[in-house]
């Protein structure tokens, strides 16, 4: 599931186009980064842009990054890797949960999300210790 959502990075609008079928065999590879099974792909032409300039959630060793995204309200993942020869105006999806059959008919509008993830603040007593840490090293140098 999406968690630590915040603000939406951008909306993107398309619809829903058949792939060639042959993405949904690899889903497999990175299920692990979600915990479990995903579904996919659902593949979605948009009507102009794309995803690439928008900050990924997910981005692996192996290349492979995703942008967590609400279709319609439905949460899904937008996927592309490494050397992908897709249009930057087609996105492949999975998600956790199937998205729903009637997405297939519809206008979809994609809100591309943020995460947070920025650090908290520094305290007072983070900056005592760091100064203790210091200290201790220094004295074991002599």
């Amino acid at each position: 599931m999406i968690q630590n959502q915040s603000a939406v990075q951008r909306v993107l609008t398309g619809r829903y186009v058949s792939g060639c079928g042959q993405a949904s065999g690899h889903t497999h590879t990175y299920a692990h980064l979600f915990g479990g099974r995903v579904f996919g792909t659902f593949n979605v032409r948009l009507d102009s842009g794309g995803i690439d300039k928008c900050r990924p959630v997910i981005c692996d060793d192996e290349g492979r990054r995703f942008w967590a995204v609400l279709v319609n309200g439905h949460p899904a993942y937008a996927y592309r890797w490494e050397g992908s020869k897709l249009p930057q105006r087609m996105l492949e999806l999975v998600s956790q949960d199937p998205l729903p059959a009637y997405l297939k008919e519809v206008r979809l509008r994609i809100e591309v999300l943020g995460v947070v993830v920025e650090p908290p603040a520094p305290t007072v007593a983070d900056d005592a210790y760091a100064e203790d840490d210091l200290s201790d090293e220094e004295a074991d140098d002599e």
